[in-house]
């Protein structure tokens, strides 16, 4: 929520930010955020963003230059009552994909404060459950594919007193592209088969997640966390053939790549967290954070170098193998400055990465994408 206020503070808040990410391969995004947002009541913020995502995505694998800008209008609200039991949050909207039409946006979502017996280990148990409609993915290719997310989630969270927490979290996201859109990166016509295209389905992602943090000492907070993610169906699609020669049947070279989304398929991970957080001044503030499996796994669908014709045409997905130890390493580190009362500065850097191969992270069989990010505030 751009503007979050309490009580009955008044007043006008503004906001921006600006991200950049980039995988040092092909893909370069632009995420860019404007707001403004104030209180007109106790336990009530209203408040209204102007959003702009540029995502291009270069050749690479077979698949052509892929670029997708949206420019993203919402109106929020945040309201706390039943004595603060009750904490409603909700954005609505419309998105302009550019080079293809408008569509509606929005996101709801309530945090409910479960009445728990006084005891020494668990309190503030609540339950958040959530529900979006959206077309913003930070991927060109699913937004030249007009695809649009959708689903639902929940989680149940609880405090252990000043130092701790533990929360579960399970979501449903459904992933549909507009209708009669292909995928048309394929390269032909094929002599044999006429042009290659893939109609693209309605696919579903499922992922829970479970986590458990505690603080050791002052600076230093240690976590535990369990990660599933599974797919309907993964998209591992054939993106490239080339004649290989004189066969019977025709054989073709082929490139296969994940597209226009990944969909991780059994995907599970074992994690260890680590936060530091430190005053370097009386107003600023840094935190860094590292989240690293130490136990993962996940299915790898795979298609042969050289395929014929007549296979190409009529089968996607060749098999499968389990790959161990593959699971996402994660970094992220922030420099907050307060400028003053009323204004604030935020620094951000944040790095997600996985291997091809196992235990092959920050080599050249592993994928790395870096996201910088500048953020303001501002009350009037």
């Amino acid at each position: 929520m751009v503007a979050a206020c309490s009580g009955a503070t008044r007043g006008i808040d503004l906001s921006g930010s600006a991200a950049y990410r980039f995988d040092g391969i092909a893909a370069m995004i632009w995420d860019v955020e404007a707001g403004i947002g104030a209180s007109p009541a106790a336990g009530l913020a209203l408040g209204g963003r102007v959003l702009y995502l540029d995502a291009t995505q270069n050749p690479i694998q077979g698949i052509r230059r892929l670029h997708g800008r949206i420019v993203t209008g919402l109106a929020d609200v945040s309201w706390h009552t039943l004595n603060n039991k009750l904490l409603v949050e909700g954005s609505a909207g419309v998105e302009a994909i550019l080079g293809w039409t408008v569509r509606p946006t929005g996101n709801l979502s309530t945090k409910i404060s479960l009445p728990l017996p006084v005891n020494p280990v668990f309190q503030n148990l609540a339950l958040t459950p959530s529900g979006w409609y959206r077309h913003r993915m930070p991927n060109g290719a699913a937004i030249s594919n007009h695809i649009a997310s959708h689903g639902y989630a929940a989680e149940l969270g609880a405090t252990m007193g000043t130092k701790g927490a533990i929360a579960f979290n399970f979501q449903q996201e459904y992933l549909t592209p507009a209708p009669s859109v292909l995928d048309t990166s394929f390269l032909g016509p094929w002599p044999e088969t006429g042009a290659i295209s893939d109609t693209l389905g309605t696919n579903a992602i499922t992922s829970f997640y479970a986590y458990l943090y505690r603080q050791l000492f002052k600076p230093l907070y240690v976590g535990y966390a369990f990660s599933w993610t599974d797919s309907r169906f993964d998209r591992r699609v054939f993106t490239s053939g080339e004649d290989a020669g004189p066969a019977m049947p025709p054989q073709y070279k082929t490139q296969s790549a994940v597209y226009p989304y990944p969909t991780p398929t059994d995907m599970l991970a074992h994690i260890v967290s680590i936060s530091l957080r430190f005053s370097l001044h009386p107003s600023v503030s840094w935190t860094s954070n590292v989240a690293f499996p130490f136990y993962s796994k996940q299915d790898i669908s795979y298609m042969p170098d050289t395929v014929d014709v007549y296979r190409f045409h009529n089968e996607k997905d060749f098999g499968s193998y389990e790959l161990p130890f593959s699971g996402p390493l994660t970094l992220e580190s922030n420099v907050t400055w307060n400028v003053s009362a009323r204004t604030g500065l935020t620094l951000a850097y944040h790095f997600f990465g996985f291997p091809y191969l196992e235990w092959a992270y920050f080599t050249k069989d592993s994928y790395s994408l870096h996201t910088m990010q500048l953020s303001v505030k501002q009350r009037f």
